[in-house]
């Protein structure tokens, strides 16, 4: 799961809009169609490093990226930043 925030992250730098799109929609499908253990990794790892991904780029790329996230996803995304404190 690892690799797919670096992904994203390679592609937030390489500004390919398109390819990262495609990555979030793949994201939303293993998130909404995946079992629990699948679904704790993406919460664990990718909506835990989405901070750090989205931390120097453009606000038009969060303001897409999170566009094209589900509902559940970023909800997920504000839980775990509230709860932490971010």
């Amino acid at each position: 799961m690892n690799w797919r925030a670096n992904k994203i992250k390679k592609l937030i730098t390489n500004h390919d809009k398109k390819i990262l799109m495609k990555s979030i929609t793949k994201m939303n499908q293993l998130y909404n169609k995946g079992d629990q253990a699948l679904k704790n990794a993406i919460e664990n790892i990718f909506i835990y490093s989405l901070d750090s991904l989205t931390f120097c780029c453009e606000s038009s790329y969060k303001d897409l990226i999170f566009a094209k996230m589900s509902p559940s996803l970023q909800n997920n995304y504000f839980h775990q930043v509230y709860k932490s404190g971010i």
